[in-house]
């Protein structure tokens, strides 16, 4: 009997040492206090909720998480109906966003992300085959997967196709109207990206940037400029196909830019010279690169 009773009352030190433990997991205490919550789901260090904090309209996820994480994942509707942040900067930290993260949200303005859809993980061309769990594949790895499929008032439907057949509507704040794509290690932008983002005008891409993908950026008609990482080597098909008032192409640096597949620019308002200096092309070639 003697022996039991030791035998419980360690375990219960064990539960009294392990629960502090597990409570620092999160970023702040108590459910209802304003900040960012985060905790271990599944041994993954997980944002799973928001709660808002008085003026605040900029939240900057680097500046919240512990600086010891990293690999973090957002979670489907960590920031669910949030109606007073305008702009939100997702850390390099983060690894995995949840389909509809962002979803029902009413006041955002800009999202700064290190990669579009689920990871930093998938395919530019629909020649390559999808390697690993954790790739990025179909509607993951477009813009539409951060805010999901849940339609709502403040909401405005976007038909985002993620290849030549198939297609998924998401919701979108109306207010909704920049990405910036921040590549701290390589990335190729995804085909199908950005593809019938119709309510963004304005898209950045900085950092390691190699490749766009193809269609990328397809269809993004409000977009009137676009200027191109010195990083990349490769813009495939379509990228920036039927992006009508796309009318300015930059280059920032010195572009390694070496190749433009066919019709990547078709449809733009974009003049047959915007790629002098940048590629050595002939008359014939930049009508195949441009359209008629």
């Amino acid at each position: 009997m003697k022996k039991f009773l030791k035998i419980l009352m360690a375990v219960a030190l064990a539960v009294c040492f392990v629960l502090p433990v597990v409570g620092c997991d999160n970023t702040t205490s108590g459910t209802n206090e304003p900040g960012l919550k985060c905790k271990k789901i599944g041994g993954v260090y997980t944002v799973y909720d928001y709660v808002q904090e008085e003026g605040v309209t900029v939240l900057d996820l680097g500046e919240e998480l512990p600086a010891d994480v990293t690999d973090v994942r957002i979670k489907k509707g960590a920031f669910s109906g949030n109606g007073t942040l305008t702009k939100i900067i997702v850390s390099d930290k983060v690894s995995k966003i949840d389909q509809g993260a962002f979803e029902k949200m009413s006041a955002l303005v800009t999202l700064e992300v290190p990669f579009v859809g689920k990871s930093n993980h998938s395919d530019v061309t629909m020649g390559e085959t999808a390697k690993g769990e954790d790739k990025a594949v179909d509607a993951e790895r477009t813009i539409a997967h951060f805010f999901g499929t849940s339609e709502y008032d403040a909401g405005i439907a976007i038909t985002v196709k993620y290849n030549a057949n198939d297609s998924t509507t998401c919701y979108m704040p109306v207010t909704f109207k920049e990405v910036i794509v921040n590549a701290t290690s390589d990335y190729s932008i995804p085909m199908y990206a950005f593809n019938g983002a119709v309510n963004l005008s304005s898209i950045k891409l900085n950092g390691k940037i190699d490749l766009i993908g193809e269609h990328a950026f397809d269809g993004v008609k409000e977009m009137k400029e676009i200027e191109i990482p010195a990083t990349v080597t490769k813009i495939y098909s379509g990228a920036f196909a039927n992006c009508s008032k796309l009318a300015t192409l930059k280059f920032s640096g010195t572009s390694t830019l070496t190749e433009v597949e066919e019709n990547a620019f078709v449809g733009t308002a974009l003049k047959d010279t915007a790629l002098d200096g940048v590629l050595n092309l002939s008359a014939d070639e930049k009508v195949e690169i441009f359209g008629e």
